[in-house]
């Protein structure tokens, strides 16, 4: 009976740990457990907890916010990307404004998840802003952001020379339109370089078979 009920017991601070979004304490993951395992002695349940990490079961976490120890069923790294996330939810950060949010135990390891998680696109690198380096990001870089500095700089830099903002923009727009037509010749073009090759390489080559062919 005592191993049946040993048993449930495990099962349940398992069942607890795969349910929860972050690693908790032993009094958290007390509280959650069923309300008639909870009279388990704390003694009785660190050293059942001490065995779940041994046996690789359960990943010892370092404390954050109390003196005890922090438990879960996933590696460190998962709890990285989560951090790393929950940082970025606000908006784009360097790496600096990234870290300054990060707990101190992460703080060593993050970058290397950080880097990782751009690698497979889960993170985006933006390219760097003034004198801030790059920053990242849960969505991709907006070339918005990038251009409206740089247009207002080249306006106010034309206004000085005489061009009223009115007469910038009809130019720009003017000019704009026949970059895009500019492009669309020269895609077209390069389907007509494509195709030509291949009839004119057959005409010829059925010329030359015909001396070939009478002799």
């Amino acid at each position: 009976m005592g191993a049946t009920v040993g048993l449930d017991f495990v099962g349940a601070i398992r069942k607890v740990l795969a349910g929860s979004p972050k690693p908790l304490s032993l009094s958290g993951i007390r509280r959650a457990l069923p309300m008639p395992l909870r009279s388990i002695p704390a003694e009785t349940f660190a050293g059942v907890l001490r065995r779940q990490v041994a046996a690789q079961v359960v990943v010892l976490y370092p404390r954050h916010r109390s003196a005890q120890d922090r438990y879960w069923n996933r590696p460190l790294g998962v709890h990285l990307e989560q951090l790393l996330r929950t940082a970025l939810r606000a908006g784009p950060l360097t790496w600096s404004e990234i870290r300054r949010r990060l707990p101190a135990y992460a703080k060593v390891k993050a970058e290397s998840v950080l880097e990782e998680q751009v690698a497979r696109g889960r993170i985006h690198r933006h390219p760097p802003a003034g004198r801030l380096g790059p920053r990242y990001s849960l969505t991709p870089a907006e070339p918005y952001f990038y251009l409206r500095p740089e247009l207002d700089a080249l306006l106010r830099r034309l206004e000085g020379l005489g061009f009223s903002r009115k007469q910038l923009r009809e130019s720009a727009s003017d000019f704009l339109q026949e970059e895009e037509w500019s492009e669309t010749a020269r895609e077209a073009a390069a389907q007509v370089n494509y195709t030509m090759p291949v009839r004119s390489f057959g005409n010829s080559f059925d010329a030359c078979l015909v001396p070939l062919a009478e002799s």
